[in-house]
Formats: structure tokens, sequence, C-alpha cells
């Protein structure tokens, strides 16, 4: 799904250190209850891939892990569609920065979209 017919819902910019899981992130459904989100982000390994794997915990929680190249910009090609929001497909994407620091983390933008 192309994001140009996607409407926002909501964006945040987390500082991720490498193998380190985020604090949760919370959407408010206003038709339902609340997701919660939490987001890891994983240097590749030489033979690995660029990857998203997006961890279902139950209908209210689930876990993203990011396998990227932190030394380089990495985003997606086009947003995942991960549940309903407000009764409509909800899709997530999200675009890594490198830092410049490994204390402060590397700069992810999540943002979550309803079509």
């Amino acid at each position: 799904m192309d994001k140009q017919n996607l409407e926002l819902v909501k964006t945040r910019t987390l500082f991720l250190i490498d193998g380190e899981m985020s604090s949760e992130l919370v959407l408010t459904d206003p038709s339902g209850d609340p997701m919660y989100f939490k987001f890891m982000l994983k240097q590749r390994k030489d033979d690995e891939s660029v990857s998203t794997n997006f961890n279902v915990i139950d209908p209210y929680h689930a876990e993203v892990t990011i396998t990227s190249n932190l030394v380089a910009i990495t985003k997606m090609e086009e947003p995942l569609e991960i549940g309903d929001y407000n009764q409509k497909p909800l899709y997530f994407d999200y675009v890594v920065e490198p830092s410049l620091s490994k204390e402060s983390g590397n700069k992810v933008t999540i943002s979550f979209y309803t079509a």
C-alpha cells in the first residue's frame, strides 16, 4: 500500500540502542482497546538481510524487531498491514537513521496509518 493513499494516525521518534527493547508505545483505538508496541533494533550480520519481524504477543501487545545496517538510512519499501484501527486497516512503517554515538542510539521514526 502506497503511503500517499494512507492517513497518518500517529508518529513517534525513538532512540534505540542495538539489542535493547524500547518502552511501550501506545496506540489508542477510538473504536476499541489500546494497542501496545515495543521495538528492538538489531545490527544485521554479514549474512543477514534487512528485515522486520512483527511478533503478536496477544490481541493488544506486539513486539517489532528491526534488523538493519545501523550505519545507513533504512526504511520499509511500503507500509506493513498489522491489524485494524477505528474499523479500518492499520499500517505501520519506520525509518532508521544512523547515529554518531552508540550511547545515544539510532533515531527510529515509527508511523501508523489507516486506509
